[in-house]
């Protein structure tokens, strides 16, 4: 083979090898989550650098307007909240990803933040009541952890100690998994929402438990 060859058949290797990788990453669920959280704090910062106060903030009452409660998962409060959130996703959701389909991962991703944001700003309202304090939350830390706590959940090792095991011990299991996944990755601060770290995280070790993101899984384990 020649030069002239060689270097032609490298270079059309090269060409299928990026078209596959860009092909991938277009796919993937966790590409998409990043640019939904992207995008969606972008708008959150300029609305409320026109004087209108923090958008896409979940707050009481939940569903008025209903839009707030998705979007407050992908928004974020600045960049660097936005990157803190951003590395966990990208690795923990890249392995969530690889053994999940398109649509429960993203299905996932925002119920369990969902959740876990009207579970902070309950429990805020309720140690906060008759006070003129007012509670909001936003981010996708709940749902986050929720993917650590799958990973945590959904392996093989977990699968086979936890087989046969009475299920209320699973539950208790699950809640100390919980734990400490939300004092590992919340570190300290007024502004953390342990309560959305901690529900996002349980959320994600019950339905890892279950393996709820394999396609055409069954729920019998």
């Amino acid at each position: 083979m020649s030069r002239t060859e060689f270097g032609v058949e490298s270079q059309s290797e090269s060409t299928d090898d990026g078209r596959s990788l860009g092909k991938a990453l277009a796919l993937s669920p966790v590409s998409h989550t990043l640019i939904g959280m992207s995008v969606v704090s972008i708008v959150g910062w300029t609305v409320r650098q026109s004087g209108s106060g923090a958008a896409f903030a979940l707050r009481q009452p939940i569903l008025l307007p209903w839009w707030e409660l998705p979007l407050s998962v992908y928004a974020h409060a600045d960049p660097s909240h936005l990157l803190g959130n951003a590395v966990i996703v990208v690795l923990a959701g890249g392995l969530v990803s690889l053994r999940a389909s398109l649509p429960r991962f993203h299905a996932f991703f925002v119920g369990s933040g969902m959740l876990a944001g009207v579970a902070q700003v309950a429990v805020s309202d309720a140690l906060s009541a008759g006070t003129a304090v007012s509670n909001s939350v936003l981010g996708a830390s709940g749902a986050a952890l929720a993917l650590v706590g799958y990973i945590a959940s959904s392996n093989r090792l977990s699968s086979t100690v936890l087989r046969g095991v009475p299920k209320y011990v699973v539950v208790l299991i699950a809640l100390a998994v919980a734990a400490v996944t939300t004092v590992y990755f919340s570190g300290g601060g007024g502004r953390v929402g342990y309560v959305a770290h901690f529900i996002g995280a349980l959320v994600g070790v019950l339905a890892g438990h279950r393996n709820v993101l394999r396609p055409g899984s069954a729920t019998s384990r």
